[in-house]
């Protein structure tokens, strides 16, 4: 797997609080009605171990919109709301999803993710959002 560098929305990110976040980082396309002839994939990827002692949930989705801030956006990929049993097993350096982004049409001006924690605080965690070429078969 081949990670690049330039696109990269999250890196350490470590949203705490109960409320929507949006990425670090929001790719700029310059213009709407962009449209890519190859497959745009990004990986999350656990940077430090998520914990939340009170049932914290996670929901992570990548987004297109008119405006900087991704409000009123177009969502193009939606991870659904992910369980505290299950953000909390997720071990340092895995990647629980590999995103295929474009193929749904032309995307807005701007691009990246919102990241959703409900229920609970997180007391500790980090993850990386970012892009590849290639990226990892999942393992059957």
């Amino acid at each position: 797997m081949y990670i690049e560098y330039n696109g990269i929305l999250s890196d350490a990110q470590d949203e705490t609080t109960v409320d929507s976040h949006i990425s670090d980082n929001v790719v700029d396309w310059g213009a709407a009605g962009r449209r890519f002839y190859e497959p745009l994939w990004y990986v999350f990827r656990i940077d430090t171990a998520i914990v939340s002692a009170g049932g914290g949930t996670l929901r992570i989705q990548m987004v297109t919109s008119a405006a900087e801030a991704l409000t009123s956006n177009t969502v193009l990929w939606d991870s659904g709301v992910i369980a505290n049993a299950t953000i909390v097993a997720w071990a340092v350096g895995a990647i629980p999803y590999v995103i295929p982004v474009v193929g749904q049409g032309t995307l807005l001006q701007y691009f990246g993710a919102i990241y959703t924690i409900g229920t609970d605080v997180f007391t500790a965690g980090a993850w990386d959002m970012l892009p590849v070429i290639n990226p990892p078969a999942p393992i059957l």
